[in-house]
């Protein structure tokens, strides 16, 4: 390299035209949404990339540059969109929720196996009406880095009751496991002699001192809020690519959720649509008894201060959403 030489990152022109992201927290049920995508008629199967909901956090906290992380998000999701067109690294672990054998269409998927790549592809997704989608877990915190690496996506964003999240994450040993487990392929930070996942830093001293109960309270408590503002920040020309749909509305009533997201994507539902929501039981009422035996649970082993935190927020979902 020359003497006195600036040398920048530049992020790629995205190769991929279209581009869906199923967005929401943990345990929110993204993957059901993604498999309802799959009954749609302009609907790539869905695939999780992890680095796309990496690299937005390290980013914003400035471990990595935003035209480098910018760079490797669209490198990534080409990559990965190319890959699914031509056959490559599909998911055929029959037990995982985004086996490629959930989806009804799955014999065409393994056929791209033997059909021609390289230039016919890249064109083909260029100009292609149809929707690479991908998968990706509190992504809306960092929103706006994401429409930067991405500006003509679009997103459904899917939102579940927080009692039901709290409860979720909780019995899935959340709070503890994330700095311990090496099995959740994410990124941690260490303040002091604390270990923390990265929505956490911001009440790391409280956060050190949390049961994990009260630990996975604060957490979606701050990354709701965060979520919120960082939506409220967006031009209103990146709002209307979002569109917002609950867990509960999805269970009970898809058909509604399919007339909403059929505009939105300019898609229409197949004729494996009601197959796929047969088999994932959607159409059925939630018991409310289950929800119920959740806030007991939680308030018998929560302090009263999270407990109110959790109330609050649960009460604003409801204002929202019900």
């Amino acid at each position: 390299m020359a003497k006195g030489m600036k040398v920048q990152c530049v992020p790629r022109a995205l190769m991929v035209k279209k581009i869906l992201l199923l967005e929401g927290f943990t345990r929110a049920g993204k993957f059901l949404l993604g498999k309802v995508c799959d009954g749609f008629d302009r609907c790539e199967h869905f695939q999780y990339v992890p680095l796309i909901e990496q690299l937005p956090p390290l980013m914003r906290l400035g471990f990595i540059q935003k035209d480098a992380g910018i760079a490797l998000m669209r490198l990534v999701l080409d990559e990965s969109a190319y890959s699914m067109r031509i056959g490559r690294n599909l998911n055929l672990r029959f037990s995982d929720s985004s086996s490629l054998f959930k989806n009804p269409k799955a014999d065409e998927y393994l056929e791209r196996c033997f059909a021609p790549d390289g230039k016919p592809v890249v064109d083909d997704l260029r100009t292609s009406p149809r929707h690479s989608v991908f998968i990706g877990h509190e992504l809306m915190a960092n929103m706006d880095i994401v429409f930067d690496a991405f500006p003509s996506m679009r997103v459904l964003s899917l939102q579940r009751h927080p009692v039901d999240l709290v409860y979720s994450w909780w019995k899935r040993k959340m709070g503890r496991r994330e700095t311990s487990d090496p099995l959740l392929f994410n990124p941690y930070f260490k303040a002091g002699t604390t270990l923390l996942p990265w929505f956490a830093i911001a009440s790391r001293r409280e956060y050190a001192r949390l049961s994990p109960l009260e630990r996975v309270i604060a957490s979606i408590d701050h990354l709701a809020s965060v979520s919120r503002a960082r939506y409220l920040a967006l031009p209103a020309r990146l709002r209307r690519r979002i569109l917002f749909l609950t867990h509960e509305g999805l269970i009970e009533d898809p058909w509604e959720a399919i007339a909403r997201i059929q505009p939105f994507l300019d898609v229409k539902a197949g004729k494996d649509m009601p197959a796929i929501l047969a088999r994932e039981k959607c159409g059925r009422v939630l018991e409310l008894a289950q929800r119920e035996m959740k806030w007991r649970q939680i308030r018998r082993h929560a302090r009263p201060a999270s407990f109110r935190k959790l109330e609050a927020l649960a009460g604003r979902y409801e204002q929202v959403y019900a």
